[in-house]
């Protein structure tokens, strides 16, 4: 024990100056002495700082090992601490232990020494004996153990002197190495280690002989034998041996007594045995302890213990010495608290940060002594365990931390595998040394989790669970702390260790690697850093997927609320059906970790009014679907699906146009807010509509319906107009559209990962998307092509949905690039406007419904007059809605006092007041400039009323607001032209800086004061303090900058605005503004303000004619034409600025420009601004002589540039005449321009039906009158060679009603050219206009045929018989007149009858058998087909009827036969005339499509038509007859039938058919 009372020996008295204490008495003032009472518990805390320094310093030092405590039996006197440690060796288990025993002597009072008595003395009590603590060893040596040391260890020193009396020599070894017991120098002490020598050789003698083992047991034995006490074994030798005294067969337990082999000295004695007994003889005399008898206890001879040590021999030299050997003292021992505070501060320190160290030794110290309390004589405190005693609160603080991530995280098993096995192949790489490796994860806490899971799986499969530690860097941010991790690395010698550190901050991951030390190398120590760092330098990358979340988290993730678009749906609402798609690390931290709300706002800055939506309509270009020729199929809901290469998609897409200008029909549907998916169609919808017609009003309604429909699409509405900027920027790619909407566009909040990873998924994918662009009209060129890219990149995925709106100017490329046809918005009907502007009233004026029938009559009375007071082509005029909008606040006052009339009391007042408002309308101008001067004049209005409270009729104040207003217009004229212009250096043309004597301050207040009233006036709005000022609509704008413009033309030297005056504005305005498609709202509103000028204006009218022109109008005029149209001068110039402001400079000519481009007189008049194209008009005439305006008119519209009759079509014919008539001199090359292409032409491939106004006609008259007038030019041109257009023309006149006149007239012209007088020409000419089916209309051909008649053509008639008789047969007969067949046409004897008489043909070329079929003889008709039938299978007369069958029935020399048509009377009554013309009618304008079997009532011909059209061995001669056939019959749906009769007839095998089926797939009929 470590205590000095063993075996109840008392305690020594402890000297009074160690155990006073002092007190004051509570009666006197004088010290009193105390003795302190005894500690008998100083020697366990001793032997329990020892126990738990061995372990701290054990496992430091990197022993593998097991410690214990008072096991005598083992350890006998040097039993207090036993510390045995694995050493290698070469036996088959490689190792074995090795021990250290240690005796602990710790004395209260330190001022004790250890004396040579203490020291030599033979004791059994005494703590210092070398007697006793050799024993001890030469018991433990006898074992076999392997010592490594003997260590007696006490807190006194020795008493030198004493030692040196009595020849003890000390041999210090403190320069030896010593893991555990090293203290070092202390305060009051050094603990020193020493050996002893001992220089006495008696001594030597006695401990050999009288106090040797085998000496002793046999004096013990003698002792109990003579004096009959029975046998002690708890002390002495008996205590060590007795067990062995039994086993050696020395006594017979049963017996008592010596055994007989002992006491024979039987040979198997062992030598113990032998050298004991021969101790006893020579202890006693005449062998007398052969007779002892011995008083055995009950456990004598019974060993508990699984030490058994032999019987001692004879003590040798080399006992001796290995004893003093091993034997080593330690010490001046630290006293208890010094003792506390070294393990405090040099051992827990290494493992702990020092503020911890203090409770984590009073802990280890605890559970220390508390492993060893109560447990059994066997237990040994494995290094394991002292480990985990150790690192008890490091291992608290990883699970703890593991805790803390586990909370926000859990994976499922499936991705944990994958990590142990990844963990495996790193394990098997690392070849048993310790290793660093590296994980790259996004989030190194949350991967840590997965990590941890998988090192737990494996620490079992190793069986060392939860051999393992996790830490975060920050628990390794100095090198301090760096340290105390290398120490805590180095307790896992010999086991596999993990270390899992986890970045959480900014220091190098480098920095970490060194916590293996290269002497550590064999350590199977392994660290896994996880950390955020590059990719490219890590040994294992970890993604952390939604898939490898538990069921748990992905639960909670799906379950989780988001705000989307005003609704609050799940996110597994909003993902679908593959969430590992969408959410991605980023979004599984915003959605499990954070608390704050996720947003994805709409997108949507439109505002919309739905109370006042009235639901509108859209024309679709065509009915249904068809196809274009095999180059293109377009859809019902007017997609393009091409048939062709790219390269010819141009050419294809002209003559689709050509069909769209041409076709007055379409469709009108009310909704496409619910796009049906058809298969490859792209769900795009363009919607078209002027301007105002409430194109962004309708794709607000679309965001509504579809919202509450599909609250979980995502529809992204933008004003492109408002993302010019970024639009601009760079290319776009299917790499970068992500990247446009989320990081430039910013749809979704940057910092939402969830939102833009859900809209990555879904432009990537189209599930569930929207796009609504507005406004693509408004935004410049190289905006609109990059907004082309965009749409085009996002509707490759044919499930995202689109809608995009434009003005038709700009509908071309659009149309094309998204191969889709637009949509056009329909203007309000009269009822439309009628609901609106009643609503419209009942909310602006707060009023209930009860008043809703006065609203509505006011309200059909304003419709009313307009439609009264604008001519027939502006009566839609209102019917846009923006207008009506305008209207409804221009007449809003009105109908507030219509109103306020209802409540008066006299009916006759209220009668009075409704007259009043009703007279008020009369005089009223709604034409669109009057509209908007209305608008502009309430605005003042109620800017002066409500916003300014100007009610007073204070001159000053009045002229005060007046002169604001004026300001406020003027400013808001500048943001207008700001609006439209967007390229800067035109901006700084139109508007250049002006000098002003006022300091910048007073300008800057004074433009932020008529900024705000600007926002008060009622065109303007701001959505933020940040964001630019816009109109509520961009016609507003157009409106305001055409006023401006116009200001400039004004003829009022004083009222003008001096904008001509300036050189490079005028340039601008030619070149620009009145010439491309950029300012088109504005030349329709500057079209529109001219009319005051032009039309109707004397003045203007007597200037013209004058030849005076204003000066700055004329000089606009020569700009024009010297810039443009002089010599060979292009329109191509750029603008450059110099000291004199901007100006416009040439560019060299290129031959392949064209005049007609940023041609103002070309432009105007091609985008129907005839006020504009006449002012110019005008202009030119009093500025310029006939010549030069000849080479004006030529250039801009002749020569080099584009050209259709269809400029015309919407003007007064007298403007044509002007257009015409000018150009009589140079009639060769108008008459060239015009027969160049059919658009050239009337009816310029527009519906007939779009030229039946009185203006129309009177214009195609004066074509006439001119083609008339120029004879020669007409002779030249109009001729066979151009015949392809001039059929398109001649058509028109043919089957246009309205055109009788116009007919006879072009007839006439042609009939006299020297051209068509040839039959042959004329001839061709009209049978191709004839043979039109989509213009087809009956009895139009005879109006032809007796013109012809009139112009004395009667040859050309005879000719045309044959396409006249297969076209209408009713003008055949009217016209020609063909005699029916006298008598029997077959005679009596048929069997007699030659079959050529049936080929003979009459003077029209019709044969007996066409003649009975047209004058309908059925029973001739079926005499002679029966004829031919019999005939067909005869041998001698099958050549004569194939060729009746061939030649005759289905074609002769024309390329067709007349003979379907004669058979028509025949058949007519028995089909009905819609079968008939379901037969008959193919889309393909061919002849020989038309066949015989016209004849289906005579079922026999037609199926041996079908014999001789379908026999294998059957050659005609023409690859299309078959063919034609079949479509025939698949057109008429006869194709059982033919099948049934082939079946019957062919019941022989004699005859080889096509299988008709084979067919029917490859004729699919489209019908335009």
């Amino acid at each position: 024990m470590a205590s000095e009372f063993e075996n109840g020996e008392v305690a020594s008295p402890v000297a009074e100056n160690e155990t006073v204490q002092s007190g004051i008495s509570s009666t006197a003032n004088k010290e009193i002495k105390k003795k302190k009472l005894p500690d008998n518990t100083h020697g366990l805390r001793f032997e329990s700082k020892l126990l738990s320094l061995f372990c701290v310093r054990g496992l430091g030092s990197g022993y593998k090992f097991e410690l214990s405590k008072e096991k005598e039996e083992e350890g006998g006197k040097l039993e207090d601490l036993i510390f045995r440690y694995q050493v290698p060796d070469e036996t088959p288990v490689g190792k074995h232990w090795r021990y250290r025993y240690l005796q602990a002597k710790h004395k209260e009072n330190e001022k004790e020494k250890i004396t040579a008595d203490h020291l030599l003395d033979y004791n059994r009590k005494g703590d210092f004996s070398l007697p006793k603590y050799f024993h001890s060893f030469y018991k433990i040596r006898a074992r076999g153990d392997d010592i490594h040391d003997c260590i007696i260890c006490t807190n006194i020193g020795f008493d030198v002197n004493s030692l040196e009396k009595g020849g003890v020599e000390l041999v210090s070894i403190n320069d030896q190495s010593e893991d555990i017991l090293e203290f070092g120098a202390l305060e009051d002490r050094t603990t020193a280690r020493y050996k002893l020598k001992i220089n006495n050789d008696d001594w030597h003698r006695r401990l050999k002989e009288e106090w040797s083992p085998v000496q002793l047991l046999a004096e013990e034995l003698k002792d109990c034998a003579t004096k009959s006490k029975t046998t002690d074994i708890r002390a002495g030798m008996l205590n060590s041996y007795h067990v062995a005294l039994v086993d050696e067969h020395v006594i017979d337990c049963t017996k008592k007594k010596f055994h007989q082999d002992f006491v024979s000295d039987a040979g198997s004695l062992s030598g113990g045995a032998k050298e004991l007994r021969q101790t006893l003889c020579e202890l006693c005399e005449n062998d007398e302890w052969k007779n002892w008898k011995f008083i055995l206890n009950n456990p004598f001879g019974k060993g508990q213990s699984a030490v058994k040590n032999s019987l001692p021999r004879k003590i040798t030299e080399e006992d001796v010495d290995d004893f003093f050997d091993k034997l080593i003292f330690v010490v001046d021992m630290p006293h208890e608290n010094k003792f506390e505070e070294i393990l405090e501060t040099r051992d827990m320190s290494k493992y702990y940060q020092r503020e911890k160290c203090k409770a984590q030794t009073i802990r280890i110290l605890h559970e220390v002594s508390k492993e060893f309390s109560n447990q059994e004589q066997k237990f040994w405190l494995k290094a394991e365990i002292a480990k985990n005693i150790l690192l008890a609160d490091v291992t608290k603080m990883s699970l703890e931390y593991q805790s803390r991530l586990e909370k926000e995280i859990k994976f499922n098993i499936s991705a944990i595998k994958k990590m142990v096995n990844q963990l495996k192949q790193l394990l098997t790489d690392c070849d048993g040394r310790g290793k660093v490796e590296r994980i790259a994860t996004p989030s190194p806490k949350h991967t840590a989790v997965k990590v941890i899971s998988a090192v737990q799986i494996l620490m079992r499969e190793l069986n060392q669970e939860k051999n393992y530690l996790v830490a975060s860097s920050s628990r390794l941010q100095n090198e301090a702390k760096m340290e105390m991790w290398r120490n805590i690395l180095k307790l896992q010698k010999g086991l596999r260790h993990f270390f899992v550190i986890v970045c959480d901050d900014e220091s190098p991951v480098s920095s970490y690697e060194n916590l293996i030390t290269d002497n550590q190398a064999d350590d199977n120590n392994f660290i896994i850093i996880i950390s955020q760092t590059d990719k490219s330098s890590v040994g294992l990358e970890d993604e952390i997927k939604y898939t490898d979340l538990n069921e748990d988290c992905q639960e909670a993730i799906l379950s989780k609320t988001v705000s989307f678009q005003g609704e609050n749906l799940t996110v597994g609402n909003l993902i679908g059906y593959k969430p590992e798609e969408i959410i991605d690390f980023t979004s599984i931290k915003e959605l499990l970790f954070e608390e704050k709300e996720i947003k994805i706002t709409s997108f949507n800055t439109a505002t919309f009014e739905q109370s006042l939506y009235v639901k509108r309509r859209l024309r679709l270009p065509f009915v249904s679907q068809w196809e274009l020729g095999g180059e293109c199929k377009i859809s019902s809901y007017g997609h393009i699906e091409w048939l062709v290469e790219k390269e010819k998609r141009k050419e294809v897409w002209e003559k689709i146009k050509s069909r769209i200008q041409a076709s007055s029909k379409g469709v009108i549907v009310d909704d496409l807010a619910h796009l049906k998916k058809n298969g490859n169609e792209k769900s795009v919808v363009i919607i078209s509509g002027v301007a105002g017609t409430g194109k962004s009003t309708l794709l607000c309604h679309y965001y509504e319906v579809i919202k509450r429909a599909k609250p979980d699409h995502w529809i992204i509405r933008m004003n492109l107009v408002d993302y010019e900027d970024i639009l601009k920027l760079d290319n776009i790619t299917d790499f970068n559209v992500a990247d446009l909407f989320i990081n430039r566009l910013r749809v979704v909040d940057e910092k939402s990962s969830y939102s833009r990873s859900l809209l990555r998924n879904r432009l990537k994918t189209g599930d569930r998307i929207i796009f609504m662009f507005d406004g693509f009209d408004e935004v410049n060129k190289l905006c609109q092509d990059k907004a082309i890219e965009l749409m085009k990149v996002i509707t490759k995925n044919k499930s995202t949905q689109l809608y995009v709106t434009t003005r038709p100017h700009m509908l071309d490329k659009l149309q094309f690039q998204l191969s889709q046809l637009s949509c056009n918005l329909e203007n309000f009907t009269e009822n439309d406007q009628i609901d609106y502007l009643a609503s419209y009233w009942e909310k602006e004026l707060n009023l209930s419904g009860d008043k809703n029938e006065s609203l509505q009559k006011f309200a059909q009375s304003l419709v009313e007059r307009v439609s009264e007071t604008l001519k027939d082509e502006e009566k839609s005029f209102v019917g846009i809605p923006l207008q009506c909008k305008i209207l409804a606040e221009c007449f809003q006052s009105n109908a507030g006092e219509l109103i306020k009339s209802n409540y008066a009391t006299n009916n006759e007042e209220s009668r009075s007041s409704e007259d009043g408002i009703s007279n008020s309308l009369v005089d009223q101008k709604f034409d669109l400039i009057s509209l908007f001067n209305r608008l502009m004049e309430t605005k003042r209005k109620v800017f002066r009323e409500e916003k300014a409270n100007a009610t007073n009729t204070n001159q000053i104040m009045v002229d005060a607001i007046n002169r604001l207003i004026q300001d406020v217009e003027d400013h808001l004229t500048k943001i207008a032209i700001k609006t439209i212009v967007t390229d800067q250096q035109l901006l700084n043309v139109l508007l250049p800086s002006q000098t002003s004597y006022r300091s910048d301050q007073d300008i800057t207040k004074w433009e932020n004061t008529i900024a705000q009233n600007g926002l008060k006036f009622g065109l303007t709005f701001k959505s933020g303090d940040e964001s630019k000022v816009q109109f509520l609509h961009r016609t507003y704008a157009e409106y305001l900058f055409a006023r401006y413009l116009y200001q400039g033309f004004l003829l009022d030297e004083k009222r003008h605005n001096k904008l001509l005056d300036n050189e490079s504005i005028r340039m601008l305005i030619l070149k620009k503004i009145l010439a491309t498609w950029e300012y088109h709202g504005v030349q329709v509103f500057f079209n529109s303000m001219l009319k005051e000028l032009v039309e109707g204006n004397k003045k203007w009218r007597n200037r013209i004619d004058n030849r005076d022109l204003p000066e700055r109008i004329k000089k606009l005029t020569e700009n024009f034409y010297d810039r443009f149209l002089c010599q060979e001068l292009p329109p191509q110039e750029t603008v450059t600025r110099g000291s004199g402001g901007y100006s416009f400079t040439p560019i060299a000519y290129q031959p392949n420009q064209r005049f007609d481009s940023e041609n103002a007189l070309h432009f105007s008049l091609w985008t129907g601004n005839t006020t504009t194209f006449t002012f110019l008009c005008d202009c030119l005439d009093a500025t310029f002589n006939k010549k030069q305006i000849v080479n004006v008119m030529m250039k801009s519209f002749i020569q080099g540039s584009y050209f259709s009759f269809a400029f015309f079509r919407k003007t007064n014919s007298s403007l044509f005449k002007r257009f015409i008539n000018c150009l009589d001199s140079e009639a060769d090359k108008v008459m060239s321009t015009l027969t160049t292409f059919s658009c050239n032409l009337p009816p310029s491939d527009l519906e007939y039906s779009q030229w039946n106004g009185e203006e129309q006609k009177k214009t195609v008259g004066h074509l006439l009158q001119f083609m008339t007038n120029q004879r020669d030019a007409f002779e030249e041109y109009f001729e066979p060679c151009r015949g392809i257009t001039i059929v398109h023309m001649l058509t028109f006149l043919i089957f246009n009603e309205n055109y009788d006149s116009h007919l006879e007239i072009f007839l006439g012209l042609l009939s006299r050219s020297r051209a068509y007088a040839d039959d042959f020409q004329f001839e061709s000419l009209l049978k191709k206009a004839f043979c039109s089916k989509v213009h087809f209309i009956g009895g139009r051909i005879e109006k032809v045929l007796i013109t012809l008649q009139e112009l004395n053509r009667h040859n050309l008639l005879i000719q045309l018989y044959g396409i006249v008789l297969a076209i209408e047969p009713e003008s055949f007969q009217n016209i020609y007149q063909p005699p029916p067949i006298e008598g029997n046409a077959v005679g009596k004897d048929v069997e007699s009858m030659d079959l050529n008489r049936l080929t003979e043909r009459d003077s029209y070329r019709m044969t007996r058998l066409h003649r009975a079929a047209f004058h309908g003889n059925t029973k001739e008709v079926e005499e002679m087909l029966e004829r031919i039938r019999q005939n067909v299978t005869d041998s001698e007369h099958k050549k004569v009827a194939y060729k009746i069958t061939n030649e005759v029935m289905t074609r002769d020399e024309f390329g067709f036969t007349p003979f379907y048509v004669a058979a028509v009377r025949a058949v007519k009554k028995e089909l009905g005339q819609n079968k008939l013309l379901q037969i008959l009618r193919l889309p393909k304008s061919r002849y020989s499509s038309s066949f015989v079997s016209a004849c289906y009532k005579t079922k026999k011909l037609f199926y041996s038509m079908a014999i001789v059209v379908m026999r294998d061995d059957n050659d005609t001669g023409d690859t299309d007859f078959k063919s034609d056939f079949y479509k025939l019959v698949l057109e008429a749906g006869l194709t059982t039938e033919i099948d049934q009769f082939i079946a019957a007839d062919n019941h022989q095998g004699k005859l080889s058919f096509k299988d008709f089926n084979d067919y029917a797939n490859e004729y699919k009929l489209f019908v335009f």
